[in-house]
C-alpha cells in the first residue's frame, strides 16, 4: 500500500503520523514544491549566521484544556519531549482569555513538524517536488511533478492551500471541478513578513507586542526572546496588517523590502541597523473563511482514495490541523476498507455457491449484479456510508443464498424470490435517504 502526502506542513505531518499508527505496514511518501518541511510553520536561518533562526509563520500555539486533552496523543510527546513549552515572554496587547494556554516551539516552528515526520517514519520524503499533475490509471493514481517525475500510489492526500487544487492538470482536475462552488468559498488573508538578523541583543521589556493603528505592521517579536531562548542570536520577526498584505500582494517582495524596512525604522529607530535582512510573502497566511461546515477534510475519489484537506477544511490554528489530520485518516482507512469489502464481494459473487440446494438462478444473478454495480456506482462517488449500507446487505444476500439456516431464522419458503424483494427495498431506503 503506497500513500502519498502532497504537502510539507503541520496537516501533513500529523496525518503522516496518524496513518502510521492505523496502517502500520503501509508505505508512505511526502512530496513537495519547498525545499524543506514546516510549510507556513516555516523557520528560516540568516545567510551570515545559520545558528540565527527567526519563524516566519506561526508565532506561538493557542489552545484549551479541552483541546490538549482531546489531543492528548500529540501534546503529550510534544510537551515531554521538550518540544513545546509555555510562553513566557511578555506580550504587549495579547487579549487573554480564560482557560487558553499558549506554547512556543524553542527550537523553531518548523522543528515541530520535523519532529511529527520523524514520528510517522515517513518511507521517502522529496522537496523540490511541484506536483502538476494527477491521472487514475488502473485503480492507481500515477502523480507527475513539473519536472516530469512520476510514481504510481494507492492512495493520494492533498493538504495544499485551496487556490493550488486548482492547478492541479489530470482526471483529478475534473473532481476538483466539481467541488468549484464550496471551494471557492475558502478565502485568506495575506501577510508579509520581515526578518531583521541584529546577531546582538536588543534590550526590550517585552518579547513580542501588538502594533495598533499603524498602516503597514501588525505585530512584532524578538524571536529569540519570545521562543525562551534569550541567549541565542536576536532576530527581530515582524508582520504586516493583513490589509497591506491584501494591497501588495502582488508587489514584487524586492520593492516591499524596501518599504517594511523603513517603517520598522521609524517604528523602532533606536535600534542599529540589522546585519542582514529577509522579507517573506505569505499568499495565503491564515484561513479566513473554511470550507462549509468545516469537515476537515473531503473524500473526492473513494474508489482509489484521494483525500483534500488541511487548514481550509478545518481553520488555521494547531488544533484545527490536528482535526483535519484525523479526519482524513478516518477517510482513507474507511476507503480502504469498503474497498477491500467489494472485492471480497465481488470474488464471492463469482464463485459457485456451495449449497447446491440454493444454487443462484439467473434472477438470483441479475438481482446481485445490480446491488454491486450500485455499491461500485456509490463508492466512486464518494458517497462512504451509503456504499456501506448496501455492501452489507450483498453479503446477506450471499449469506442467504449459501446458508439454509438463515431461511429458518426468516421463516421464509421461497428464498429466492425474498431475497429479490429485499434488495429492491434497500435500495429503495437508500434512495429516500440520498
Amino acid at each position: 500500500m503506497k500513500i502519498l502526502l502532497v504537502g510539507g506542513g503541520i496537516t501533513s505531518a500529523l496525518t503522516g503520523m496518524c496513518l502510521r499508527k492505523l496502517l502500520p505496514d503501509c508505505n508512505i511518501s511526502l512530496w513537495d514544491k519547498a525545499r524543506g518541511a514546516g510549510g507556513r510553520m516555516a523557520t528560516t536561518r540568516c545567510s551570515l549566521n545559520p545558528s540565527c533562526t527567526a519563524d516566519l509563520g506561526a508565532q506561538y500555539i493557542t489552545t484549551t484544556e479541552e483541546y490538549m486533552k482531546a489531543n492528548g496523543d500529540v501534546y503529550n510527546h510534544l510537551i515531554s519531549e521538550g518540544i513545546l513549552e509555555p510562553l513566557k515572554c511578555h506580550v504587549i496587547g495579547m487579549r487573554h482569555q480564560d482557560n487558553t494556554k499558549n506554547f512556543v516551539v524553542p527550537n523553531g516552528t518548523s522543528f515541530l513538524v520535523k519532529n511529527i515526520l520523524q514520528q510517522a517514519k515517513i518511507n521517502e520524503t522529496k522537496f523540490s517536488h511541484h506536483v502538476s499533475s494527477i491521472d487514475l490509471e488502473d485503480g492507481r493514481w500515477i502523480v507527475e511533478t513539473k519536472t516530469g517525475e512520476k510514481d504510481y500510489f494507492d492512495v493520494v492526500v492533498l493538504t495544499m492551500p485551496v487556490p493550488q487544487l486548482f492547478l492541479l492538470e489530470g482526471s483529478v482536475k475534473r473532481s476538483i471541478q466539481s467541488l468549484a462552488e464550496p471551494l471557492n468559498t475558502v478565502t485568506y488573508s495575506a501577510r508579509y513578513v520581515l526578518v531583521l538578523f541584529y546577531l546582538e541583543n536588543i534590550n526590550e521589556n517585552w518579547g513580542a507586542q501588538y502594533i495598533d493603528n499603524n498602516p503597514i505592521f501588525r505585530y512584532v517579536s524578538i524571536d529569540n526572546i519570545r521562543r525562551n531562548q534569550p541567549e541565542n542570536l536576536c532576530a527581530v520577526v515582524l508582520h504586516s496588517t493583513v490589509s497591506f498584505g491584501a494591497k501588495h500582494i502582488e508587489d514584487s517582495i524586492p520593492d516591499m523590502e524596501k518599504v517594511l524596512v523603513s517603517q520598522a525604522k521609524v517604528l523602532f529607530p533606536n535600534w542599529p541597523e540589522p546585519k542582514a535582512v529577509k522579507c517573506h510573502k505569505w499568499r495565503y497566511s491564515q484561513v479566513t473563511n473554511t470550507y462549509p461546515d468545516a469537515p476537515g477534510c473531503v473524500l473526492v475519489s473513494s474508489s482509489a482514495p484521494l483525500v483534500i484537506g488541511g487548514d481550509a477544511f478545518a481553520g488555521s490554528k494547531f488544533d484545527n490541523c490536528i482535526q483535519s489530520s484525523k479526519s482524513i485518516c478516518q477517510k482513507v482507512v474507511e476507503a480502504l476498507e469498503v474497498g477491500k469489502l467489494f472485492q471480497d464481494i465481488t470474488d464471492r459473487s463469482v464463485k459457485p455457491t456451495l449449497d447446491m440446494r440454493h444454487s443462484p438462478s439467473t434472477k438470483q444473478r441479475l438481482a446481485e449484479s445490480r446491488v454491486v454495480n450500485r455499491c461500485l456506482s456509490i463508492w466512486q462517488a464518494a458517497n462512504i456510508h451509503a456504499c456501506v449500507f448496501l455492501f452489507i446487505a450483498h453479503i446477506k444476500v450471499n449469506e442467504y443464498l449459501c446458508y439454509s439456516q438463515y431461511e429458518q431464522l426468516l421463516g421464509k419458503q421461497h428464498m429466492c424470490e425474498d431475497v429479490y424483494l429485499l434488495i429492491g427495498e434497500l435500495v429503495r431506503q437508500l434512495d429516500h435517504r440520498m
